[in-house]
């Protein structure tokens, strides 16, 4: 397929859709806020007319979907999802654009889709194995190995946010277990945590808070405490898959030094020493490594392994 595909990410916070050519260019990249308020319906609605929207006139071959939540590979409806996306479970994405577009449509995890991107087009272009870990509203992983997502036997491989971690002990996650990474390690969490440690009346977002660590202790110790219990959940994975490199994308990628520097000396005090020089970069294509991989599945038909 060498036409025009039509990538779509849907995240807890936003939609993003962008027009995709067989070399990974993106044209027509928009975005739109992600109506949880009204669950499923609604969600599904915004994802229709943003697709409508970027289209326009131009003709496509397909449309590739990369969304929250663990994606059946054979029926191409979420299976389950936890609280990023409220009532998610049950979605069915590929009926509805299939039937307003007129194009084949395929249906994988939004984190899949983001390590497709990287693994083809970004920070892991030309690595035989790439491991990337997407920080932002919550956390998520995909596995890359020569060219193929490993999405496992149900779709759900790569779903890092809900390893444990000690720094973590007692703190709920979203999917209602106690101890997991995306726990502490989250945009979500970092908010709940300092608002808490402030005595907020507002939460404040994530990206208020990393912007705040030259100047309040609470937010250094927040962003820090979730930047080195992430290095430690990646030097686990790393030291289980041992990947040519490690991928780091999503909102959190942007955050500042300090972030990084937290994140490597979680990684530093848990990976073997054999596999200590594993390189943890950022993504090469973070704003639209979603959109370019959901197209990229859509035009390979996804090839999991």
């Amino acid at each position: 397929m060498s036409g025009t595909v039509l990538g779509l990410d849907i995240g807890g916070t936003k939609i993003a859709a962008g027009l995709v050519d067989a070399d990974g260019e993106v044209t027509g990249l928009t975005s739109a806020a992600t109506p949880i308020e009204g669950g499923q319906p609604a969600i599904v609605a915004g994802v229709l007319r943003l697709a409508q929207e970027v289209r326009r006139d131009t003709a496509i071959d397909a449309v590739g979907v990369g969304t929250a939540g663990v994606v059946d590979p054979l029926t191409q409806i979420v299976s389950s999802a936890t609280d990023v996306l409220p009532g998610w479970r049950g979605a069915d994405l590929a009926a509805p654009l299939s039937e307003s577009l007129g194009v084949p449509v395929t249906v994988i995890n939004d984190v899949h889709a983001h390590g497709l991107g990287e693994a083809h087009f970004g920070a892991g272009r030309g690595r035989r194995s790439v491991l990337v870990v997407a920080a932002g509203t919550g956390i998520g992983g995909a596995i890359v190995v020569d060219g193929h997502l490993m999405t496992g036997e149900s779709g759900a491989a790569g779903h890092i946010g809900h390893v444990s971690v000690p720094q973590a002990a007692g703190m709920v996650c979203s999917c209602g277990r106690t101890g997991h990474v995306e726990a502490i390690a989250s945009g979500a969490a970092m908010a709940r945590n300092y608002q808490a440690a402030a005595v907020l009346d507002r939460p404040l977002a994530a990206a208020e808070i990393v912007r705040l660590v030259s100047v309040d202790d609470r937010a250094r110790e927040v962003v820090t405490s979730a930047g080195f219990a992430l290095g430690v959940s990646v030097g686990g994975l790393v030291n289980t898959l041992n990947p040519s490199v490690v991928v780091v994308t999503g909102g959190l990628a942007g955050s500042p030094q300090i972030w990084w520097d937290s994140v490597r000396g979680g990684f530093a005090e848990t990976v073997l020493p054999a596999l200590a020089q594993t390189p943890i970069v950022a993504g090469g294509v973070t704003d639209a490594a979603g959109v370019i991989g959901a197209a990229y599945a859509a035009r390979q038909g996804a090839q999991p392994c």
